[in-house]
């Protein structure tokens, strides 16, 4: 007969179960599994359960007095909790678990595991409790790569932090600047080495009339020195860096001629 035509009746599974096919499994699943009585005494526990704790000794009688003397259970924030609060005072009051994590450390062994724990206790048709279970799992891999994670994302973190220190602070360097060239009563003029970019001071706009905006949508250098040929010779100058005064016609925005004397200043980031 086809095994898959074969009729399995409760008696077969009782003989199955008698083989140890029931009790094979439950010893080969990849999750611990404890399974304790109403006192909290234990009444079954599989192999991956003995192997995530690192112990051999599941033969306690009573096993909620067994574990505190060889067991430390910390939350995720690492503050240790009280017996009452374990996973499995927390079954026996009736509690359901789901994914719960805990930091478990065995104590002769001085070994940490991070585990995930889910449980239920086990009820008859009265509600009455019959038994508790505990189901296990290692997490220790997940768990320090997540740690070492955050450690990289609170690095990173810091960084940017700093980062966005240093920027307000040259912020306020650029402010208290602009402050002092503003405050000074004589014309401040700062320029790149094209004299593309160009920073104007208080003075400059009230003296000439020009103003940021003006800089914004036209050539500054031909709205003050509107004559080619003196552009150009104002133009050396300004690039040359010369030392000493060099006296210049200004074209003011209200088309006045005023003369002006200016010398040259490099700064270290090279305007």
């Amino acid at each position: 007969m086809d095994i898959n035509e074969e009729k399995i009746d409760k008696g077969s599974c009782e003989e199955i179960d008698q083989n140890g096919f029931y009790k094979t499994i439950f010893n080969n699943l990849y999750e611990g599994v404890l399974v304790f009585d109403k006192n909290g005494s234990l009444l079954h526990v599989n192999d991956a359960w003995l192997k995530i704790h690192y112990t051999t000794r599941p033969e306690a009688i009573r096993f909620s007095k067994y574990l505190p003397d060889h067991y430390c259970i910390r939350d995720v924030n690492l503050k240790e909790i009280s017996y009452n609060a374990w996973p499995i005072s927390r079954i026996l009051k009736g509690e359901k678990l789901s994914d719960e994590k805990y930091l478990i450390t065995v104590k002769e062994k001085n070994r940490d595991i991070y585990v995930s724990c889910s449980g239920q206790p086990i009820v008859d048709d009265n509600g009455n409790f019959i038994a508790g279970m505990l189901v296990i799992r290692d997490i220790s891999e997940q768990m320090i790569t997540k740690f070492k994670l955050d450690h990289e994302i609170e690095k990173k973190n810091e960084f940017y932090k700093q980062i966005e220190h240093y920027q307000q602070q040259l912020n306020n360097d650029k402010h208290l600047l602009q402050s002092i060239i503003d405050t000074i009563p004589v014309m401040i003029v700062i320029y790149d080495e094209k004299v593309k970019s160009i920073i104007l001071n208080s003075a400059f706009q009230d003296i000439t009339g020009w103003t940021i905006e003006d800089t914004k949508k036209s050539d500054l250098m031909e709205l003050v020195y509107p004559d080619k040929e003196y552009r150009i010779e104002v133009y050396k100058f300004m690039r040359s860096l010369d030392t000493g005064f060099k006296d210049i016609i200004v074209r003011t925005k209200d088309g006045r001629d005023i003369e002006t004397s200016w010398a040259n200043v490099r700064i270290p980031d090279g305007r």
